[in-house]
């Protein structure tokens, strides 16, 4: 009687198809296969490691490039705090110098930071900030926010981008 699971040909062994000592033309594909496809996801994974890396620096270098430009506008608005210092001064109006001066100061400390730090460091101060203080922070960002908006609608051309007073809202052609 054979046994249920090989019988004898010859010299050579036939087995189930489940057996996983099996050793088929169909199996070793497949394991090549798997082997290429496990391969062919290390390739990706490393090259999408590099693209991340990639991003990441170079939006570092932008984001550092954005905050010297800043700075070096900061400085420039202190230099002309300054300048409106001077002349109220020679106006005879010594109080509001005073604030002007003071107001310049703090105008260089901002552009010195701006200058001198990088990007990650500023988040990070940012961050022990909110911690902080949170009251402080989110009455800091919402007075920012709104001077960023006044500072945008004051920026814009005659024009654009605003609604009428009266009356429905119109594209440019006049329509409703």
């Amino acid at each position: 009687m054979a046994d249920r699971k090989t019988t004898e040909i010859g010299t050579r062994r036939r087995s189930r198809p489940n057996d996983p000592r099996a050793k088929s033309p169909a199996g070793e594909t497949l394991q090549e296969t798997k082997e290429e496809v496990r391969e062919g996801l290390e390739e990706v994974k490393s090259e999408a490691g590099e693209k991340g890396r990639e991003i990441r620096r170079t939006a570092e270098e932008r984001a550092d490039r954005w905050t010297e430009r800043a700075g070096h506008q900061a400085s420039s608005v202190a230099r002309a705090l300054r300048v409106a210092a001077r002349d109220l001064e020679e106006g005879g109006d010594e109080r509001l110098a005073h604030w002007g001066d003071g107001a310049a100061d703090e105008v260089e400390k901002m552009a010195g930071y701006l200058e001198a730090e990088d990007p990650r460091s500023m988040f990070s101060d940012l961050e022990r900030l909110a911690r902080r203080n949170p009251a402080a922070f989110l009455g800091g960002t919402f007075a920012t926010g709104l001077l960023l908006g006044r500072f945008l609608r004051a920026s814009e051309p005659d024009g654009e981008a605003r609604l009428p007073q009266d009356g429905p809202v119109r594209d440019r052609q006049g329509r409703d």
